[in-house]
């Protein structure tokens, strides 16, 4: 899933530890290299002037009656000391160039990651807040429970705090909020129990996505975790709640699962799809019309 997945310095990192040892070998070579070819060249730039100028060939005759000794060179005594000098640099010299020409490349294969990555890197918090921060408003299907027997509906959000969620049958409820009041609709019962909007994230979970995410680690220490494809958020509330756990499953920057575990060791997963981002949502779609006919239980405080 990863985030934005992965920070760029974290994909350039592998390229720049490939590099490090081939620059790391290459380099004494080349210092080694580079005094010896120094050397090496005056010597033989003082010699080859010297070559051109001597007899390049003497011929020594015995008598008639012995055969003549070979042709043979005679090369100035520089020339002779500068030689081993540069046949013992020019293989060093050689070695060392290809491999200083490889960590080069790869150096400048490095360097615009690094570059255009974050020099402080990101916490899993400020993460997932850029995550949440990029959308004002969603609308999802979702599905929680096992394959037997499963509880569907959609939800709709827009920022801040306000949301409305419809469970289709056997569930049938409609919850609603307009960011202060909160309308909880029983469809079976025929009731509607009102009642101020409790703005804790983690006794509401739906509030991660709906809320203004500047609080959120104050309110929750920030894990992650990936696999192949996702990017997990593990989140463990500061302070005493029913919630021991919650998970938020992104792909990319699509929200995919949300995972719950209570303090009593039950777990529900509500699988998310069809996400649209930011749709155009009427303000009366957080506002529940209550029906004819049904008990209204007010629970909000006097003033």
């Amino acid at each position: 899933m990863a985030l934005r997945p992965l920070p760029l310095a974290l994909k350039a990192l592998p390229v720049a530890l490939m590099a490090l040892p081939l620059a790391l070998t290459a380099l004494p070579m080349a210092l080694m290299a580079l005094p010896m070819a120094l050397m090496a060249l005056p010597m033989a730039l003082m010699a080859f002037p010297m070559v051109l100028r001597a007899p390049p060939i003497a011929r020594k005759t015995l008598p008639k009656s012995r055969k003549a000794f070979p042709i043979t060179l005679k090369v100035h005594p520089k020339v002779l000391m500068a030689l081993p000098m540069v046949l013992v640099a020019l293989p060093l010299v050689l070695r060392a160039v290809p491999m200083a020409l490889m960590a080069f490349l790869l150096s400048l294969k490095v360097l615009p990651s690094t570059l255009a990555s974050d020099s402080v890197p990101v916490s899993p918090g400020e993460e997932l807040s850029q995550l949440l921060a990029s959308f004002t408003g969603l609308k999802a299907d979702f599905r929680q429970g096992d394959e037997t027997q499963p509880q569907t509906g959609s939800f709709w959000l827009q920022k801040p705090g306000r949301f409305r969620v419809e469970s289709a049958p056997p569930l049938s409820q409609v919850v609603v909020s307009n960011g202060t009041d909160l309308w909880t609709y029983d469809q079976d019962l025929a009731q509607v129990i009102v009642a101020k909007l409790d703005t804790d994230m983690a006794d509401l979970p739906l509030l991660l996505l709906a809320s203004e995410t500047g609080s959120l680690q104050e309110h929750f220490q920030v894990e992650r975790y990936e696999d192949e494809s996702h990017q997990i958020y593990l989140l463990t509330p500061w302070n005493d709640s029913a919630i021991a756990q919650l998970a938020l499953v992104f792909q990319g920057q699509v929200p995919k699962a949300i995972t719950l575990d209570t303090q009593l060791r039950q777990s529900t997963q509500i699988e998310l799809f069809s996400v649209e981002f930011d749709p155009d949502l009427p303000p009366e779609r957080f506002e529940l019309a209550i029906p004819e006919g049904v008990d209204v239980i007010d629970d909000r405080p006097s003033n």
